[in-house]
């Protein structure tokens, strides 16, 4: 692992990241200058005419008001609701129909008491509406006072109380809200320092995860066989078929399985003592698990940051009626949609760059341990690791291989955003009724998902091999192809062990969590009518925060994977991580006959650093 003399890496690509940086900022400042939210609080009555403007002739119905002229909204600025009432009652379509207003109704001594003054429009074409509850008068809407809102508010909570039992549920997430989820962060915090047993035979795991895979493959083919007694009717034999091809199939699959573990066992071992690896980094490290908490916590103001720029971005244009919404849309002048599409681009592209930036510190780190000799009893030295010196690689050497890497998945995001936006317009054209429309959706998403996949796997090899070589991105983007393909066995065996131990993590987590959850809030919180509502709380919780730290422990696993063929290549050392020194044949004999030394301080003799 080259740890001195570093260089920077793809230049170009650093100076277009900050370029772009720049040109967002000032998109966000010409929107803060040129744009208005308030515009899109520019109230219509349900006709379509303005509040507050002369010459609206949107209304049909009220055709003595047009001939005469007298559709002069000047003096009416406010836009009051005259369907919330019908709408809690159950009249749904009634909630947005609106008229406009010269006074807000306020201080009526009774509901039903008097008339709003308003212009009128297609739902009241004779009298303005009777004003039914007090409002508060806010920009140029008037909204239910507190009390009238709560009439409202609870009209509509009764109604789907009595539909689906909300209140119940409700009442139920504001208890558990209160105790439970911190009982499951401090369940996933403990499971999380359980230590890994360092005497666990490295055969162990592949052999405990592959008997009970076979004994469950046979069991459920058995069952399914069994199923063929159900269907003894002559109108039953499709299904008597159905659950033979079943039975069949599964057998086929445990068959196939069982053949790979038993051609793959060495790899599955390997793949094995290198999640064993893994679990000695993270714990003797355990300060990396910080990272991606700091990651998420990065992105908060980010994303704010980008909300409010986009919201006074959006608010540049004509303010336009929008039937069946309470506020107003815009429409964008081309320079506008140019600017936000760019602006989306660059979300994509930061959030990338900072979500690409704990990876390669995570993978810097987990190299440095590996050939620190931190995971070997036989090494002298310690406390070679530091994240400090990972930052300094990232900002210093790494920014703009980091950043093409970003780049790379912030195309692929935006590719799936413009697809999945013009299928939502051609199916608001033409529907989604359509066979063959569908199909060729399904086709391109699954295209889509798979090139997501790609690029991103490529990306995670990729900074593995920047940390150990000092490479640029497309160098070590096709060192990581070449390499992959060379070891194909490997990657994949450790690819699933590391997905079924993730996994396993996981769902522990998550069932522990759940269960230990219903029994605390049934020992401890009787008046909770369904239990499952925190459980269901805390299981989010606890599945959040269980990715979180095993995602660190799934990326160490591929670098370290990386890490001991690079080892292996040049005969291993002293400090390889004891639980790996089995799979490395140190012997002087067998490493001549590679044409390969030994080293044993772990550095490359062979012209690599």
């Amino acid at each position: 692992m080259k740890m001195d003399g570093r260089h920077c890496t793809d230049i170009v690509c650093c100076l277009v990241f900050v370029v772009t940086i720049v040109a967002l900022l000032g998109v966000s400042g010409y929107a803060f200058t040129e744009g208005d939210p308030v515009k899109i609080l520019t109230p219509f009555d349900s006709d379509g005419n303005q509040c507050g403007l002369k010459d609206q002739a949107a209304s049909l119905a009220s055709l003595d008001q047009v001939l005469d002229n007298n559709r002069d909204f000047s003096d009416y600025k406010y836009k009051y609701f005259t369907g919330l009432l019908q709408a809690a009652s159950g009249q749904v379509g009634k909630i947005y129909d609106a008229v406009c207003v010269k006074e807000c109704p306020e201080d009526l001594p009774n509901a039903y008491s008097q008339r709003v003054e308003c212009m009128l429009n297609d739902e009241h074409t004779s009298e303005c509406p009777i004003a039914m509850y007090n409002t508060t008068r806010m920009l140029s809407y008037c909204l239910p006072e507190y009390d009238s809102a709560s009439t409202v508010i609870k009209g509509i909570y009764e109604q789907m109380n009595e539909q689906v039992g909300l209140a119940t549920y409700v009442a139920d997430i504001a208890e558990s809200l209160v105790g439970a989820p911190d009982h499951g962060l401090r369940f996933v915090r403990d499971y999380s320092a359980l230590p890994v047993p360092p005497e666990m035979d490295h055969q162990a795991p592949a052999l405990y995860l592959s008997v009970p895979d076979f004994v469950l493959g046979l069991m459920v083919g058995y069952f399914a066989w069994l199923k063929q007694d159900d269907y003894q009717l002559e109108e039953e034999a499709q299904n008597k078929q159905f659950a033979k091809g079943i039975a069949i199939l599964i057998w086929v699959l445990t068959a196939i399985y069982t053949l790979f573990v038993c051609c793959q066992w060495s790899n599955i071992a390997l793949g094995a003592s290198i999640m064993e690896a893994a679990g000695e980094f993270v714990s003797s490290n355990s300060h990396i698990g910080l990272l991606p908490i700091v990651t998420y916590i990065l992105c908060i103001p980010v994303a704010a940051w980008w909300a409010a720029s986009a919201v006074y971005l959006y608010s540049i244009g004509t303010v336009k009626y929008e039937d069946s919404s309470f506020i107003a849309t815009i429409e964008w002048e081309d320079q506008t949609t140019y600017l936000f599409w760019f602006f989306l681009f660059g979300l994509f592209w930061i959030i990338a760059f900072i979500v690409a930036v704990e990876q390669f510190v995570t993978a810097a780190v987990t190299c440095m341990w590996y050939f620190s000799g931190e995971g070997s009893d036989a090494a002298q030295s310690r406390g070679a690791v530091s994240i400090s010196l990972a930052l300094k690689w990232t900002f210093l050497y790494h920014l703009g291989s980091i950043a093409f890497g970003a780049f790379l998945i912030a195309v692929v995001t935006m590719i799936k955003v413009v697809f999945e936006y013009l299928a939502k317009k051609y199916e608001a054209v033409a529907g989604k009724d359509n066979v063959i429309y569908k199909m060729v959706v399904c086709v391109i998403r699954g295209a889509i998902w798979c090139l997501d996949c790609c690029v991103k796997f490529i990306n995670e090899n990729a900074y593995i091999q920047i940390a150990l070589h000092n490479s640029n991105f497309c160098k070590a983007a096709s060192e990581s192809f070449y390499l992959m393909i060379r070891h194909a066995g490997r990657f994949s065996s450790a690819s699933i062990v590391g997905w079924i131990m993730t996994l396993l993590g996981k769902g522990t987590i998550l069932g522990a969590s759940v269960w230990l959850t219903i029994i605390l809030v049934e020992a401890q919180y009787p008046f909770i009518q369904q239990p499952i509502v925190p459980a269901v709380i805390v299981g989010v919780i606890a599945y959040v925060v269980a990715s979180l730290f095993l995602s660190i422990f799934d990326f160490a696993s591929l670098a370290i994977l990386h890490c001991f063929i690079m080892d292996e290549d040049f005969g291993g050392s002293s400090r390889t991580p004891d639980s790996l020194k089995s799979f490395l044949d140190l012997n002087d004999e067998q490493v001549a006959k590679k044409g390969k030394k030994v080293n044993p301080n772990g550095v490359q003799k062979e012209g690599v650093e």
